[in-house]
Parts: C-alpha cells; sequence; structure tokens
C-alpha cells in the first residue's frame, strides 16, 4: 500500500510508511554525535506500531511529496490526501484588557498575531512565530490575544518559576480572577482531567511546563497528551521561549491539533548548529515577526576583561573533549588557578564598589559554592545577600532577590526576569553561543547596565569563543569595549583590590553607599589601557 499524507494544524503525518523507505527525507532530521559516534533522529517521529511518521507542518507537503515519489516508484499524485482536522475547542467569556499595548512594537506583534491589516492573509494559517526582544512585552501580546480571540488557551514552559510569572502578568494585564487561570502539576490531575472528574475543566487559561508533559507521555504515551488537549478543549497552545526543549515541542505538536500555535522567543535559534538546521525546517512556512530596534533598543554595555590563566599543557589537555573543550574540567581547573582567584577578586571589587545588583555566570554548583566562600572570607558583611540560584537552592524564589545572584545559563535563562540588576558577569561558563549570548545579554532590563565577560586567552577554545560572539554583541549591546590584562599587571591589580578592600572597611558607611556613576573601565582612580572592537554610535 502506498504511504498516504494527513496534514494538521502542526503536522505531517505519513500513513502506512516503513522506516527506511525514503532515506534522503529521514536523513533531514539526523543529527550525529560525535562523543558517541552515532547518528539521532530530531524534529521527527516514527510510530512503529501504527506505521505512521511524523514531521513538522512547517516543510514544504509538496517536498515531502516528491521524496515520496522517488522512494515508491508507482505513487500516485491522486492518493495523497490533505485531511485538515482540528478539534473542538472552547470559547470563553469576554476578557477585559487592563491597558493597551505600551508603543507601537507590540501593537504590531498583536496585528500580526491576530492577523489584522497588512496580516490578514495570515489568518488560515495555524502557526506563528513572534520574535520579540528581551523585554518587549512577549507575554503581555499573547496574553491579550487570548483575550481578544476569546479561546481556551494553554502556556508551555521550561521551568515551574516561569509559570508562576506567567499567571502573576495575566492577572495584571486582565479582569481574569486567579480561579479562571489552573496549574498543571503532576499525573493524578491530569488522570482526573482525562476521565472527567477534576474540577478544572473549564477554566480559561491552562499553565504547564515540558517536564509535566513529557513526564505524563513517557508513562502514558504521546497519544494521551493529545487527549488531555482535546479534553480541555484548549484551541491556542502557546510555547514561551519556543527554542528551548525542542525535542518536547515536536511532539507535542505532533500530538495536539489545535487551532493555532504561537512559539514565543527572543532567539528563534538553537544553539548547536546541527539542532539549527532542523529547526530553520521546522519553522521553514511558519510566518514570523521580528521587531529588534537596533537604534533604540540596546541598553546594556558589554565589556570583555582579557587575561591568561597560564595554563600548563598537561592543563590544556585535561581540558579537552571530542568537542573541543570539556566545560566541566576547565572550571575545575579555574577552581585551583590563581590567576582566575586574582581577576575574580578584582572584578567582584569593580561591582561591589560601584554599587547595583549583580548576577555571576558559574557553570557548576561546585564552583558556584567555591565562590560564595571566596565572597564571605572577604566581604563578611554580604553573607546573607549571597543568592544562589540552582537547582540546588531550596528556595529559588528568594535567593533570587539577593544582591549578589550565583547561577548557570541553565538556571538564570531564557524566560527569567530578575529585577533590578545593574550587571551580568559571565565568570566561570565558557560558551560560544550565539543564542546564550542574547540570552544572557537580556537578563539585564534597564538601561545604564553592563554585561561582563572574564575571557581566558590562555586556551584556544575560549579565545574562538570570544571571537565568535562578537557580532551579536556588536549588534545587540549598547557599546563593546575589551580590556586587556597584561600577565605582569594581574597580581598587581589583585593587590590594589586587597589594599582598597582594606580601606574601605574602615568607612563602611561611605563604601555601602558608593556613588551610582562610578566609572566601570577605572580601577582604584587607575585607567586602565581600553580597545574598542565597535563603538556604536
Amino acid at each position: 500500500m502506498n504511504p498516504k499524507i494527513i496534514t494538521t494544524n502542526t503536522a505531517i503525518i505519513i500513513n502506512d510508511y516503513n522506516l527506511g523507505d525514503c532515506p534522503s527525507l529521514e536523513y533531514q532530521f539526523t543529527i550525529y554525535d560525535p562523543a558517541l559516534h552515532k547518528v539521532e533522529l530530531l524534529g521527527m517521529y516514527y510510530d512503529e506500531e501504527n506505521k505512521k511518521l511524523y514531521l513538522p507542518r512547517g516543510m514544504d507537503v509538496s517536498f515531502v511529496m516528491n521524496k515520496l515519489k522517488n522512494a515508491y516508484p508507482e505513487y500516485d499524485d491522486d492518493i495523497p490526501g490533505y485531511q485538515k482536522k482540528c478539534h473542538p475547542y472552547a470559547k470563553t467569556r469576554t476578557t477585559r484588557l487592563k491597558f493597551g499595548p505600551r508603543d507601537e512594537r507590540q501593537e504590531e506583534a498583536l496585528k500580526f498575531m491576530l492577523c489584522q491589516g497588512k496580516y490578514e492573509p495570515n489568518k488560515y494559517k495555524s502557526q506563528f512565530s513572534i520574535n520579540l526582544p528581551t523585554g518587549a512585552g512577549k507575554t503581555y501580546c499573547a496574553t491579550a490575544c487570548v483575550s481578544l480571540l476569546e479561546i481556551r488557551a494553554v502556556v508551555i514552559t521550561a521551568q515551574s518559576g516561569i509559570l508562576e510569572q506567567w499567571r502573576k502578568d495575566i492577572l495584571e494585564y486582565t479582569d481574569m480572577q486567579a480561579s479562571d487561570i489552573c496549574k498543571l502539576e503532576g499525573s493524578p490531575s491530569i488522570n482526573r482531567i482525562i476521565s472527567g472528574s477534576s474540577r478544572n475543566l473549564d477554566k480559561r487559561i491552562y499553565l504547564i511546563t515540558h517536564s509535566t508533559l513529557q513526564s505524563y507521555a513517557s508513562t502514558y504515551g504521546w497519544e494521551m497528551i493529545g487527549k488531555l488537549f482535546e479534553k480541555l478543549k484548549i484551541g491556542i497552545k502557546i510555547y514561551d521561549e519556543a527554542h528551548q526543549n525542542f525535542a518536547n515541542m515536536c511532539m507535542i505538536d505532533f500530538f495536539t491539533d489545535v487551532y493555532r500555535t504561537y512559539y514565543l522567543t527572543a532567539t528563534p535559534q538553537r544553539s548547536a548548529e546541527n539542532e539549527n538546521r532542523i529547526y530553520s525546517i521546522y519553522m521553514k512556512n511558519v510566518p514570523g515577526i521580528a521587531l529588534f530596534d537596533e537604534d533604540k533598543d540596546p541598553h546594556t554595555k558589554y565589556i570583555a576583561i582579557r587575561y591568561n590563566s597560564n595554563p600548563r599543557p598537561i592543563d590544556i589537555s585535561n581540558c579537552k573533549n571530542a568537542y573541543g573543550l570539556n566545560r566541566i574540567a576547565y572550571i575545575n581547573y579555574l577552581m585551583v588557578n590563581e590567576n582566575f582567584w586574582m581577576m575574580f577578586d578584582y572584578i567582584f571589587n569593580m561591582v561591589e564598589k560601584t554599587g547595583g545588583r549583580v548576577l555571576f555566570y558559574i557553570g557548576t554548583n561546585i564552583a558556584i559554592k567555591k565562590i560564595r566562600d571566596r565572597i564571605v572570607r572577604h566581604y563578611p558583611e554580604y553573607e546573607d545577600d549571597i543568592g544562589i540560584y540552582t537547582s540546588i537552592s531550596e528556595n529559588k524564589q528568594e535567593e533570587r532577590t539577593k544582591r549578589f545572584i550565583l547561577s548557570t545559563t541553565k538556571s538564570a535563562g531564557a524566560g527569567e526576569d530578575i529585577k533590578g540588576l545593574k550587571y551580568s558577569v559571565v565568570l566561570a561558563e565558557p560558551f560560544k553561543s550565539a543564542v546564550l549570548a542574547k540570552q544572557t545579554l537580556g537578563r539585564t532590563r534597564d538601561d545604564n547596565t553592563f554585561y561582563i565577560e572574564l575571557v581566558d586567552m590562555g586556551f584556544r577554545q575560549t579565545t574562538n569563543y570570544y571571537a565568535a560572539k562578537k557580532s551579536i554583541f556588536n549588534k545587540f549591546a549598547l557599546s563593546c569595549k575589551q580590556l586587556d590584562v597584561p600577565k605582569y599587571n594581574i597580581r598587581s591589580i589583585a593587590q590594589d583590590a586587597y589594599e582598597e578592600r582594606i580601606y574601605r572597611n574602615r568607612r563602611v558607611l561611605t563604601f555601602n553607599n558608593p556613588p551610582s556613576g562610578t566609572p566601570v573601565i577605572v580601577f582604584n582612580d587607575k585607567p586602565i589601557e581600553v580597545i574598542t572592537f565597535m563603538e556604536k554610535v
């Protein structure tokens, strides 16, 4: 029997398909893992029991058909059928927005999401990609869209803490009550909904994490996720930070057929190059809007502080792996490296001196504890004002309120909104990803803020990472500067930091209330040579 194509609003399903029948089609979704020396699939799913191949709806259906014609010489053009289906969804009662869009950009994004004005031709589309910079109001636009369409919706996020932020924002933006919003957690609550015995069958908006859906599907099957959406009569599906949890998002799309799906993200791409290739295929025919203003949006200054940890050949060798740099081994190396600790003392003294809240990115929990111990030893008065915002935190929400926050790019990554940050400091977490660069730059939301990156020029990999990210900061940062610390100066500036710390400890009231306008790149009233690789006008 020849395979037949069925299209849903978020998937292309090929029935009567045997895996391996069309290698050139399957190859589009293969990724080679050099560490494990094996090929993996991403962005497609094969149901062996029912002989169904699931592909993203964003692909060209004609491309899929041509591939099938090559695989099946007897393929008949009349056999494939386009069966667009969508389970019934619920209309909600009228929701009043407490205020309108705050600027032209939000207004434009809303028109796009509602298919109004010049975007009216998209009204027959079912998938939409909304790419707005951090802080531009993606949450408001999504909430306003759901309210104006008056269709029951679900919001899917990567972290449970972000769900709580969505709940607060929805209540702030609309006249909805807390009882109109339901956070779905745990398999028992989902089982009650599917069985019809739950009291949460008539909410306006549902909030759920990727991990909750994935955990339930691993036990009961992805078909049951589709039944969950049908039982709740979901009409709109919203992914927050859609570039994250990509594999999980694919499976949700394959098995849930809703009226409209909105993909929200400030960075519509994947960190890994081979994964980004598949992500691009996935979104190929999905209408998208990107509203970044290079003249008005940048508000954070980027400063690269370059030094040399002076590694031995054995250190360089121990920090290598199949991908180039073993992050864990490199961070462990830094934790016993004298030059790194002297540079840390210099940077911490600098940001503490100028005032404001600071987010430090450090790659491992072990390293985070060592950094915390260092701060407490030198600045015991801050012991209760250091927050560890990772999986080891007992109360992450409380930890994020501290003045000095120690975290990882995973814990304080996309979607996180930490109020009042003046500095983001990439201290001991090497990465070259353009996506991560944009995300970490987006953690500081206010004007007159700074992003400081400590760059180790002693390793070829970290030097290349720095070069790879320059174009991102040139575009999205307010200005970009490079500060080089020669080997012979490291001990000198660390000593200056020590002496200044001792001096200020004698004048507690003065150093606890530093002038907010103190220049960042002047240390102890001594100017240090600064090299600008691009200065924005």
